[in-house]
């Protein structure tokens, strides 16, 4: 018996809303579902539970940088 395949979201939905709605969350999390917002807070735990029981199915939790953060975290 083949193992079931779990179908992987389309990463294209998440970035273009990130394009369209970025800026308005900036110094945010956000927890995505394709192109829908489910939960947005300042903690990564607290947006990934409200995604847990929001249903959603494989989110994407991502913080969106403001504009004056530096892109990368380095020494």
């Amino acid at each position: 018996m083949k193992p079931m395949r779990i179908p992987e979201p389309d990463p294209a939905l998440n970035m273009r809303w990130i394009e369209e709605h970025g800026a308005e969350y900036a110094g945010r999390w956000v927890a995505l579902d394709g192109d829908r917002l489910i939960a947005f807070g300042q903690t990564e735990g607290e947006v990934a539970i409200a995604a847990r029981n929001g249903g959603a199915y494989l989110p994407l939790v991502i913080y969106l940088p403001r504009p004056d953060e530096p892109d990368e975290i380095g020494f």
